[in-house]
Order: structure tokens, then C-alpha cells, then sequence
């Protein structure tokens, strides 16, 4: 690496050229007409070493989550003169990586195979608001390239294990195809959702938990399942959908960051934010209540009857919203919508 490489720009020098790289066409598009998006990679790629050039080609963000491309990963470990030796095979199922540290008295070896890749369940939308659950190994990239795909994420497990000081936490790119956006915006009832917009949120395939539902045409994923993990597990990098803070004190809560909480309830068991809403519950945790508006548009559907959920909230479970269901409830209340939907 260079001395004009490694020169670090002030946040002024960063502003400008981010700038010219955002009005310019040679910079991916999540970067195009947005400079502070700019700013931010120029200044990431720095704490690895990478020229603004290289930081906007090779970070790209996942879910706010900056990652990088797998050959500029392996550049980033090689420049730095740690990387004693390394040992890369494939035996037409698993990719085997070994490296080896200075200073480091243990190689480190990391396997991927075609069955851990069978194995990791992912969401794909299918470009016309659908979509539906798949093995990795059966996306596109997959199959044409398996080999390099199985290359690439047993050489990210070693450099994240052997290496963590030099990547300064970036994972790669390849690894955060387990992390995949959903739209999960219901539609909202008048009532209970007024003021919020639609917004995306991540769920981890691979997970035990339900995750969030999906309004589409073709169905909810399976939410009782179990999503398999691939063997070794590597770390857990995508945001979660729950975030659940369990038994906050007695009385009601003040709202976060001062926004009035358009679902409050007096000594709440739940509190959460959601699409930019504070919500208080009675115990139905941030997951079911995703699950609950994809579910509850669905039985809409299939009853073919605007309120229906409604319906069925106040005179099977005995309440007029979802904020006051507990947890237990909201589960017999999926369980209910779900018997809706599924009627013959």
C-alpha cells in the first residue's frame, strides 16, 4: 500500500469528493446522488486501508450494515503483512481455508459445503411483491458459480477468526445474503396505525424464531418451523426483528426520544418501537405483533370482510386492539387468524 493510498482525509476533504463521486456514474447505485452515504464508506474504507476509489467499489451496505466484497477482504488481510501463509481446497462438496498468522501459534481452518448451503434457508423476493422461502444454494449466483461462492465464505470465517483487528469488524458481503429485507408493512386500520409509513425490516434466516409475516398473495412462510443452521455457525451479524424489553417498571412508561406512543397501556409487560411507532403492551412481543399484521390482512381477505380480525379481537379474546393482548393471547390469536386463512 502506498503513502497516497493510506493518506487520511479530513471530514471537509471527505464532503467534497464524496460529492463528485455521488453526481458521477462510475460508483455503485447505492452510492449515486447520495454523498453522505459517500462520506461514510470513504471513511470505513480508510480504517482498513483502501483509497476512497476502492472503499465506494468494494463496501457495499446491507440493512446498515457495511460489508465487503470478498476479493477486497482478502486484499485488505494481505496488505496488512500479518497473513503468514494460506491454503485454500475443494473437493467438489465442501471448501476447505487454512491461514496462518505471524506471531499466531495455531493455523485456523474454516469447511463450507454444497449441503450447509442447501441447508440455510433465505427469503427471495420474486420482484412482484412475492416471493418465498429457498436455500441459498439454489440462488442464481449459487448455481452458476458454487464453487467460488463455497470459496469465498470458508476464507471470510478464517479471516474473521484469525484477522478481527484488520477487518475492524466487516464481514463479508457473501455472508450477509442471509440477511434479507422484508416488507413487512400491513395495512393499517385507521384506528390503531395512524402516522406510519412504510418501512423495511430485517429478519435472520436461520433463526428458531417465527419472524415477521409477509403480506403477499401467496401466503405466510411456515412460522412454526425451525429455520436449520449451517455447521460451523458463524456469528450472528443481521439485526433481529424482537427486540423485546421484558418487565420494565411498574407504571406508564415515558415515550422514546419524546415521541408520543400511539400504543400505550397502562403498566405495560412489552415496549418496543415499530415502524417509528412506541407501542405499550400487555406482553405481545414486537415479532407477533409483525406477525399479526401480515396475518390479520390475510383473514380480511379470505372473509372478505374489511375488520374481520376485529371481529374476532373483541368477541373471542375480549379487547379492542392487539396492544392488549398478552403474549400467550396473541399466540391463541394467530393460531385463530391462521385456522381463517386456511379454511377450505
Amino acid at each position: 500500500m502506498t503513502d497516497a493510498l493510506a493518506k487520511i482525509l479530513t471530514l471537509q476533504e471527505a464532503m467534497e469528493l464524496a460529492k463528485v463521486f455521488a453526481d458521477s456514474d462510475l460508483v455503485p447505485k447505492e452510492y449515486k446522488s447520495k454523498p453522505a452515504n459517500c462520506v461514510i464508506a470513504i471513511k470505513m474504507g480508510e480504517e482498513v486501508g483502501l483509497s476512497p476509489f476502492q472503499a465506494l467499489q468494494s463496501i457495499c451496505v446491507i440493512n446498515g450494515k457495511p460489508s465487503i466484497y470478498g476479493d477486497a477482504g482478502l486484499g485488505i488481510v494481505m496488505a496488512s503483512g500479518e497473513l503468514l501463509d494460506m491454503k485454500e481446497e475443494d473437493d467438489g462438496e465442501t471448501a476447505t481455508c487454512t491461514m496462518s498468522r505471524k506471531g499466531h501459534p495455531n493455523p485456523v481452518t474454516r469447511s463450507f459445503s454444497a449441503a450447509d448451503a442447501q441447508r440455510i434457508q433465505m427469503y427471495e423476493s420474486d420482484g412482484r411483491g412475492g416471493g418465498g422461502w429457498k436455500p441459498l444454494g439454489q440462488r442464481m449466483t449459487w448455481r452458476n458459480h458454487p464453487k467460488r461462492m463455497r470459496q469465498w465464505r470458508a476464507r471470510w470465517w478464517v479471516m474473521r477468526d484469525l484477522f478481527p483487528d484488520v477487518l475492524k469488524g466487516l464481514r463479508g458481503a457473501e455472508e450477509m445474503e442471509e440477511a434479507t429485507i422484508i416488507d413487512v408493512t400491513p395495512e393499517p386500520a385507521a384506528d390503531e396505525f395512524a402516522g406510519m409509513e412504510p418501512k423495511e425490516v430485517v429478519h435472520e434466516a436461520g433463526r428458531g424464531d417465527t419472524g415477521p409475516e409477509r403480506e403477499m398473495a401467496n401466503g405466510p412462510h411456515d412460522s412454526g418451523a425451525s429455520r436449520p443452521e449451517s455447521s460451523p455457525q458463524p456469528d450472528r451479524g443481521s439485526v433481529p426483528v424482537t427486540e423485546r424489553q421484558d418487565a420494565p417498571p411498574r407504571g406508564p412508561q415515558p415515550p422514546d426520544n419524546g415521541k408520543e406512543s400511539a400504543m400505550a397501556v397502562t403498566d405495560p409487560v412489552a415496549v418496543f418501537e415499530l415502524n417509528g411507532v412506541n407501542y405499550q403492551t400487555k406482553g405481545c412481543t414486537k415479532d407477533q405483533m409483525l406477525r399479526l399484521f401480515g396475518l390479520c390482512s390475510k383473514a380480511n381477505k379470505k372473509a372478505g370482510q374489511k375488520g374481520y380480525d376485529k371481529h374476532l379481537l373483541e368477541t373471542e379474546f375480549g379487547v379492542t386492539s392487539k396492544k392488549d393482548l398478552t403474549e400467550e393471547a396473541a399466540e391463541r390469536y394467530a393460531i385463530r387468524l391462521t385456522e381463517v386463512i386456511e379454511a377450505a
